[in-house]
């Protein structure tokens, strides 16, 4: 079964649902499971342990999250190659 991990940040909580209907449409609909996490929980390893990541982020001025840029320059270095 693949894993599936789904990042993000929300401050509103409304990141937050959208994240935990994107997992609840992958357990529903694929043969996978899905993992939430916060983007200030997320480690390489985590990264690492899954089969396809996907990133929700709020929009700020047409940039992402701080917390989702943090998580990029976290891991950056341990995932690049």
């Amino acid at each position: 079964m693949a894993k599936i991990l789904i990042i993000y940040h929300s401050q509103s909580g409304n990141t937050e649902m959208l994240a935990k209907s994107v997992s609840k449409g992958v357990d529903d609909t694929y043969n996978a499971h899905a993992v939430c996490k916060l983007a200030a929980h997320t480690t390489a390893l985590d990264m690492k342990d899954c089969d396809a990541i996907v990133i929700c982020s709020p929009e700020y001025f047409g940039y992402m999250a701080g917390a989702i840029k943090d998580l990029f320059d976290r891991t950056y270095e341990e995932l690049k190659d």
